[in-house]
C-alpha cells in the first residue's frame, strides 16, 4: 500500500506536502540549471572545435551541436520564466513548471539517445538522462510513471524507425524497459524518502510552534501574575496606610501609635517620653474660619511637629487637634524637655494660609517610662494631665507629670 497522508490528517494536510514538494523541486531545477547550461557550454564548444571538421560527412554531428545549443535556449527560458514569476512575488506551485523542466531534458536524452544510434549504435545518453532525471526531483510514483512512459514510448518509437537489425532493436527495448523501471523504483524511493523527511520535519515545526505557544502563555501568564502582586502591594499598602496612618495629615493614627507604644513597653529596656499635644484657640479658628481652613492648620502643624523631633521618634494624630509624640531614644536627660520647648516654639509661630496669618499655640504635657507608668494607657493619661495642667495655667507651654497634678485632678 502506498505511503501517503490523508486529507484529513491532523496538523499535517496533503496539499501542504504537494505544495512545499513542488516548490522544492522547482527550487532543485533552478539549481540544477547552470550546471547544465555550463556542460551544454562545454559540449557546444566541442562540437565547434573537435566535431566541426565532421561535419560535412557525419550530419549527426551537426544535429548533436544544434541539440545542445537548443537544450541551452530551453533552459534559459525556463530560468527567465522562474525569476519572472518570483520578482512578481508568485508562488511557483504549478506542477506543470517542473514537468516542463523534466520533459525538455528527457526529450533532450531522446534526441541525443537516437542520434547516438547514428554515430555510434549506442544508446547511453538517454539512459543517462533518465537516470539523472530519477535521482534529481522527488516524483511522485503517478509523475515518475507518466513522464518515464512518455519518454520511453517517444525513444523506442525512435529505435523502431532507424534501427533495422532486430537482434540490436530487441536488445535496446529490454534494455530501455530495464532502465524505466529502475528508473521509476529510484524515484519513488527518493518520494518516500522526501515524505518521511516532511513528516519529520512537520511534527519538528509543530512541537516548536506548540511550545513556543506555551512558552508565550507562561510569560503572558507570568506578567498577569506579577502585575497581579504587584497590584496587591499597592492595594495592601493602601490598606495598611488606611489602617495606620492618618487620612487628613498623613501621620500616625491612635491605632498604630498605641501599638508602638505597647511594643515599647513590652520591651522594657530603654526609657521613653511621651508628649501629649493640644492645639490652643483650635475650635475658634474652625469656628471663624471654617473646617477647610481648620484641616490645613492640622495638616501644617503636623508638618511642624515632624520638623522639631528626631527621625528617630514618632508622631500621631490620635482625634481632633489632638497629637502624640512618642521620643523613642533619650538621647540625655534634657532631651526631652528642649524637644518639648521646640515643639511649643514650632506650633506657637502663625502660619500662613492663603492671605491670612493664623495664631494657633500648643499646650503639651509629657510623661517618662518607666517613671510615670509601665503600660501605654497610664503613660498617656498621666501626659494627657499634664496638658490639662498647662491649659489651665494659659496654654502654649509644656509640663512634665508629677503626681502633684494627679492629686490636683482628683
Amino acid at each position: 500500500m502506498p505511503f501517503q497522508i490523508a486529507d484529513d490528517s491532523p496538523g499535517l494536510r496533503k496539499r501542504d506536502f504537494e505544495k512545499a514538494r513542488v516548490i522544492n523541486n522547482v527550487r532543485v531545477c533552478s539549481e540544477l540549471s547552470p550546471v547544465l547550461l555550463i556542460m551544454n557550454a562545454v559540449l557546444i564548444a566541442v562540437d565547434l572545435t573537435v566535431y566541426r571538421a565532421l561535419w560535412s560527412s557525419h550530419p549527426a554531428y551537426v544535429r548533436l551541436f544544434f541539440s545542445h545549443v537548443i537544450v541551452s535556449l530551453l533552459i534559459l527560458l525556463w530560468l527567465a520564466l522562474a525569476n519572472s514569476l518570483k520578482s512578481d512575488g508568485r508562488m511557483l506551485t504549478a506542477r506543470g513548471f517542473y514537468y516542463a523542466y523534466t520533459l525538455i531534458i528527457l526529450a533532450w536524452g531522446v534526441f541525443l539517445g537516437i542520434n547516438d544510434i547514428f554515430m555510434s549504435g549506442q544508446i547511453s545518453a538517454f539512459i543517462i538522462c533518465v537516470f539523472g532525471i530519477s535521482a534529481i526531483p522527488f516524483l511522485s510514483p503517478a509523475e515518475a510513471a507518466v513522464i518515464y512512459l512518455a519518454s520511453i514510448a517517444a525513444f523506442d518509437a525512435g529505435l523502431v524507425i532507424f534501427v533495422g537489425n532486430r537482434v540490436v532493436l530487441a536488445s535496446h527495448l529490454v534494455n530501455t524497459a530495464i532502465t524505466g523501471v529502475i528508473a521509476f523504483i529510484i524515484s519513488e524511493m527518493r518520494y518516500k524518502s522526501y515524505l518521511c523527511d516532511y513528516v519529520g520535519r512537520s511534527a519538528l515545526t509543530e512541537s516548536k510552534t506548540e511550545t513556543e505557544k506555551a512558552y508565550k502563555r507562561l510569560k503572558e501568564s507570568n506578567l498577569r501574575l506579577r502585575k497581579e502582586i504587584k497590584e496587591r502591594r499597592i492595594a495592601e499598602e493602601r490598606i495598611r496606610h488606611l489602617v495606620y496612618y492618618d487620612s487628613l495629615t498623613g501621620v500616625y493614627n491612635r491605632k498604630k501609635i498605641m501599638e508602638e507604644l505597647n511594643a515599647l513597653v513590652c520591651d522594657g529596656e530603654a526609657k521613653f517620653a511621651v508628649l501629649f499635644i493640644d492645639l490652643d484657640k483650635f475650635k475658634q479658628i474652625n469656628d471663624k474660619y471654617g473646617h477647610e481652613i481648620g484641616d490645613k492648620v492640622l495638616k501644617a502643624s503636623a508638618l511642624r511637629l515632624k520638623r522639631a523631633v528626631g527621625q528617630e521618634d514618632m508622631v500621631s494624630r490620635i482625634g481632633g487637634d489632638e497629637f502624640i509624640v512618642i521620643l523613642g531614644i533619650l538621647k540625655d536627660s534634657g532631651y526631652a524637655e528642649k524637644t518639648a520647648a521646640a515643639i511649643v516654639q514650632e506650633l506657637g509661630e502663625s502660619v500662613t494660609i492663603g492671605e491670612r496669618r493664623i495664631s494657633v499655640g500648643a499646650s503639651l504635657g509629657m510623661s517618662f517610662f518607666p517613671a510615670d507608668g509601665k503600660d501605654a494607657d497610664t503613660l498617656v493619661n498621666k501626659a494627657d494631665t499634664a496638658m490639662y495642667e498647662v491649659k489651665k495655667r494659659g496654654g502654649c507651654g509644656y509640663l512634665i507629670y508629677s503626681n502633684s497634678m494627679k492629686e490636683s485632678t482628683a
